[in-house]
């Protein structure tokens, strides 16, 4: 009886800590830094994308996986589709102190087949608008899956 009081004064703990952890939790935000062209070839290309994180929290947040993709908006289509640029997860250790921000730099490689018309009104227009979604495992301090989504306009002046 005595393990069974423990056992529910423990879950009760874990509970209302968890409660109270998710109610100060603020949610990371991440935002696109800036493109570097990799290299460039007669059928595509390879792009550097810095993606800054930061961490409104006052605590740390520790991941070993971030899993994330990468969308452009096709203008040129009546619907205005989402056309996918590049998909990943990222392995590494990754851990953004309290009230800090960390930069990221996930390789994309292209097709210009694989855009068409699509990249042509990006240079014409020189901007583009991009979506980033996905998920981060965070471990530290709760276990909990973090979603992200961010779409902007990029700006092919800040592609170098």
């Amino acid at each position: 009886m005595k393990r069974i009081i423990i056992a529910v004064v423990l879950a009760a703990g874990v509970t209302a800590c968890s409660s109270a952890f998710r109610g100060v939790f603020e949610e990371p935000t991440v935002r696109l830094d800036g493109i570097q062209v990799n290299g460039l070839g007669l059928t595509g290309g390879s792009l550097i994308a810095r993606f800054e994180i930061e961490n409104p929290n006052s605590f740390g947040l520790e991941t070993d996986r971030v899993d994330y993709t990468v969308e452009i908006l096709d203008r040129t289509r009546s619907d205005s589709t989402w056309m996918p640029l590049t998909k990943g997860v990222i392995d590494d250790n990754i851990r953004v102190g309290g009230n800090e921000r960390k930069t990221l730099e996930l390789p994309i490689e292209f097709s210009f087949r694989d855009f068409g018309p699509a990249f042509r009104a990006i240079l014409d227009r020189g901007t583009v608008t991009y979506r980033v979604t996905g998920e981060v495992a965070v471990e530290e301090p709760l276990r909990r899956t973090v979603k992200f989504r961010k779409q902007d306009v990029a700006s092919l002046a800040t592609i170098r």
